[in-house]
């Protein structure tokens, strides 16, 4: 679906990523984890083109995104940052109305499809309720949840998340974890997320995807690639790694202080 080959980037002429690859395969929750400043945010901006990359090739559904325009790259995927924009003037019908603008000239009126499309957004994401209510007025499990409706209008077939649950209650957090696993279960859409909490990584994914300085530490199912030698390698904590019943459960107990790591 998405394959990252040889990336090469910099900050400011300092290396930070090197030769890094990386397949995304089609209908998987693959998420992102691991320490501040690791590269999560990096690869999901390098995917999107709000970075460039010196070096390498990233394609998607087996064309290089460089060939593509920023439109049609947006009807392939959409990306949540975990930041948004103002939303002051808007109502959450009319915020979601912007994600049908990748599938019309700039002249075109939304037609009956776009209203159709965007009715369903809404009704998937349960905010129908909400439609004429300023967004900055809405809760923050409700915002997201428009911002998510705003992606589907969008018709993607690759969701992008950055940190989906940041500044949420941990209800609102398993919430919208919820609602992203159900999308990716009946639309087979492909999602790829950072997230810092692991047990919510190992939750709700299919493959995890552990960086560590600009690099790919470990990939794959969560039951095969976590326990406690990782964890302290890449966090430098001391954690509980326990596997029950193909669940993968990390508790963490303190920070590393150092001697001989052993699993």
């Amino acid at each position: 679906m998405i394959r990252l080959q040889n990336i090469v980037f910099s900050y400011n002429e300092k290396p930070f990523i090197d030769e890094l690859s990386l397949h995304i395969k089609k209908g998987e929750i693959l998420s992102i984890v691991g320490p501040n400043g690791s590269g999560k945010s990096t690869i999901l901006k390098n995917i999107t083109r709000k970075l460039d990359y010196a070096k390498g090739a990233i394609y998607i559904e087996q064309e290089n995104i460089r060939g593509l325009s920023p439109k049609k790259i947006a009807k392939k995927m959409a990306s949540l940052s975990q930041h948004q924009g103002s939303t002051v003037d808007f109502t959450v019908r009319q915020l979601i109305h912007y994600g049908r603008m990748p599938h019309k000239k700039w002249y075109e009126p939304l037609g009956d499809d776009d209203q159709q499309q965007i009715n369903w957004a809404m009704d998937k994401t349960g905010v129908v309720q909400l439609a004429d209510q300023p967004v900055m007025t809405l809760s923050g499990g409700e915002r997201q949840r428009v911002w998510i409706a705003m992606t589907l209008a969008q018709n993607p077939k690759v969701l992008l998340l950055d940190e989906p649950t940041t500044y949420l209650d941990i209800c609102h957090q398993l919430e919208i974890l919820d609602l992203i696993h159900e999308l990716n279960k009946e639309l087979n859409m492909t999602v790829i997320m950072v997230l810092h909490d692991l047990n919510q990584a190992c939750q709700y994914s299919h493959r995890v995807c552990v960086m560590k300085e600009g690099r790919i530490e470990c990939l794959g199912k969560p039951q095969e690639i976590f326990c406690s030698k990782l964890i302290r390698d890449v966090y430098r904590v001391e954690a509980v790694v326990s596997h029950e019943e193909g669940k993968v459960h990390i508790r963490p107990m303190k920070v590393f202080k150092g001697g001989k790591i052993t699993c």
